[in-house]
């Protein structure tokens, strides 16, 4: 009914806005900073470790056994091109993901 008040949105993301925060330079640096944060803290020893410090940062809680498993993946091969691009696209796809859009 269009004359009540919803203090709640519903979540719908566009493609063209999925793909205007892919291909934005502000994402691309803000990810590649917190992928540097986290590779960088000597507290973390593992690639679990640093895993669960991306999840923390940016969604704020630690992954699924399923996500972990899967985010592993991406450090098992060199198909990103090396360390740095592999955690760098990991953190652009938590801040892509609907979660992070609509939790911050």
């Amino acid at each position: 009914v269009p004359d009540q008040v919803n203090s709640e949105r519903n979540a719908s993301t566009l493609p063209s806005q999925g793909l205007f925060f892919l291909n934005s330079q502000l994402a691309a640096d803000t990810a590649t900073a917190v992928a540097n944060r986290v590779i960088n803290d000597r507290l973390l020893a593992d690639d679990d470790s640093r895993i669960q410090r991306a999840y923390l940062l940016l969604l704020n809680r630690r992954p699924a056994a399923d996500e972990l498993a899967r985010d592993r993946t991406l450090f098992a091969n060199d198909s990103l091109g090396g360390e740095r691009q592999a955690w760098s696209a990991l953190c652009l796809s938590l801040m892509m993901s609907s979660e992070f859009l609509y939790r911050f």
